[in-house]
């Protein structure tokens, strides 16, 4: 929670020992530091962050195992800001990301209509709806590169569309 009494420049919170031991930055810095990156704390990693833009990104890459469908052969072609181009030719598929590590049996949505009624949807049946929509769109026409625009209400619908 933050303190009321914070002056200027002053941090308005600090992490405890045990949230800092158990962040995800932190396992990301332990493992820079297997790759011999040195990251003597927050401050010498946020310096590398901003002084070597390539090389932080692609470690981030790396360490999140982003599941390039087509990886790029650069990370940064040209620090240019604004107009910088970030993993060029690279290609993600959004839905695979959606879908990896779930339990096709437990709930990814639970919607509950104006008159009440409750839905529950699993990731298997989100995926089965969603590969639908998709199949649907393909055979009207809708290809690579085309947008699709809807103004949709707050429904698991949405969510199958997006």
């Amino acid at each position: 929670m933050p303190r009321a009494d914070t002056g200027p420049g002053e941090p308005i919170w600090t992490p405890t020992d045990a949230v800092v031991r158990h962040a995800r930055i932190t396992d990301f810095a332990a493992w820079l530091a297997e790759r011999g990156v040195r990251t003597g704390g927050y401050a010498e990693l946020w310096h590398w962050s901003v002084t070597d833009l390539a090389g932080f990104w692609n470690a981030v890459a790396e360490y999140f195992n982003v599941p390039f469908v087509t990886p790029s052969s650069t990370v940064l072609p040209e620090e240019a800001m604004p107009g910088a181009v970030w993993f060029p030719g690279a290609r993600l598929n959004y839905v695979d990301q959606v879908f990896a590590g779930r339990d096709p049996a437990r709930v990814a949505i639970v919607g509950t209509g104006e008159d009440g009624a409750r839905l529950d949807l699993t990731w298997a049946e989100l995926q089965r709806q969603v590969a639908a929509f998709a199949d649907t769109l393909s055979r009207l026409g809708v290809g690579e590169s085309d947008r699709v625009v809807g103004y949709l209400p707050h429904v698991a619908e949405s969510i199958v569309a997006f």
